[in-house]
């Protein structure tokens, strides 16, 4: 009987149960398949099994991809777990999926891909952004996500680890604007006059770069950096108190000095790593952080930072950054890239990065989300990254 043509075969999803163990193993024992995943090719159906109960059922949303009623592969969609953080519901998330081998070039990825996306956008509605991403070397998989109208961003230097190797991946996004358009936007960075426009103050390392690069002539801020405590809480009042300072930092403004004290006892004192950025008098006038992303093993980490409004515009952020870099991969075993997101059109915090050593890799669309009484409002943020490797380049 003649296969049907690969357009004809009809392409399903469902939820797994125990008893696609079988089937899951199929593809998770073949090298093949597996080549570009964290982990190794199973050796007994047991491991397939047990991956099932313990991480597929759990799963916010794993399912099948069926042919004709066999399960041939799986697909994947999780919530980014940094945004989900106090309740929040994340307005991300990535996707990944698997076809086994003998169901190749057939176009069974590329509809498994369509439907999961448009699945994942109608169960969530909150959902903005839903992104994944490819090896460099894996030329088949960036065409799946491109057939299935995902848009390229860039290439992410040393974003997973595969096997032990480091490893180069191509972001893609699909977002939930793109489900109204015949075909999704391109993005197209801010150039000349729009590249230099001034904007309004902003709080975090998405957007405060802005503020307080300094000019080039000026000769570097004498900065330091030290642990931030529960005596320092007056001194963090001038920035965790001040709206133009903290309206889109994740955490909440402080009203009052019991709050900001709440904010350095709950959330500071126990971050990985946390310091103040303190002037030439040993004052603190802002903090910096770095955040290991959940479940990356401690390989990539995120960059964040606010100032308070009297010391923008001295160039603190260059200078802080630079120390930072200069001693974090040292205090942090095991993290390999450190990387930090910016209003795409946020200029001065793009140069205040470069400046500092870090390498712009691309535009992640949507991906600065805010929720207010208006509505949904979507920026696009370059990415850059600072990886352990770049050390030695910094003069």
């Amino acid at each position: 009987m003649e296969r049907p043509a690969p357009e004809m075969e009809a392409v399903t999803l469902r939820e797994f149960t125990e008893a696609d163990a079988e089937a899951l193993f199929s593809w998770a024992s073949d090298p093949r398949v597996v080549l570009f995943q964290r982990r190794e090719a199973y050796a007994r159906v047991d491991e397939a099994r047990r991956y099932i109960l313990d991480h597929v059922l759990p799963h916010p949303w794993y399912r099948a991809i069926c042919v004709g009623g066999a399960v041939v592969g799986s697909i994947s969609v999780k919530p980014d777990p940094a945004e989900e953080r106090g309740g929040r519901r994340s307005s991300r998330a990535s996707m990944g999926y698997r076809i086994a081998h003998g169901y190749w070039g057939r176009g069974i990825a590329t509809r498994a891909v369509r439907a999961a996306a448009e699945a994942a956008f109608a169960e969530w509605p909150w959902l903005v952004r839903l992104e994944a991403v490819a090896d460099v070397e894996n030329p088949a998989s960036q065409r799946v996500l491109e057939k299935a109208g995902f848009v390229r961003e860039g290439v992410l230097r040393s974003y997973v680890v595969l096997k032990g190797r480091p490893r180069d991946m191509v972001m893609f996004s699909f977002v939930d604007t793109d489900r109204e358009r015949k075909r999704p936007r391109q993005v197209v960075a801010p150039t000349g006059k729009a590249r230099q426009r001034a904007m309004e103050p902003e709080g975090d390392a998405r957007h405060q770069g802005r503020q307080v690069e300094g000019s080039d002539a000026r000769p570097a801020p004498a900065v330091s950096l030290r642990p931030l405590g529960l005596e320092d809480v007056d001194a963090f009042m001038a920035w965790a108190s001040d709206d133009r300072v903290m309206r889109h930092l994740k955490r909440p403004l402080c009203a009052t000095r019991e709050e900001a004290v709440a904010q350095i006892r709950d959330t500071v004192l126990g971050h990985p790593w946390f310091r103040a950025i303190c002037d030439e008098g040993g004052r603190p006038v802002g903090q910096v952080s770095v955040w290991p992303y959940a479940g990356e093993g401690g390989h990539r980490a995120n960059l964040g930072y606010a100032l308070a409004h009297d010391h923008w515009g001295r160039g603190i952020a260059t200078a802080t950054i630079r120390m930072v870099v200069g001693r974090v991969f040292e205090e942090l075993p095991g993290l390999e890239r450190l990387e930090a997101v910016t209003d795409v059109g946020n200029a001065r915090s793009q140069r205040a990065l470069e400046k500092a050593g870090f390498k712009r890799e691309g535009v992640l669309r949507s991906y600065i989300v805010r929720r207010g009484p208006g509505g949904v409002d979507a920026k696009d943020a370059a990415v850059y990254s600072f990886l352990s490797s770049d050390r030695p380049r910094l003069g």
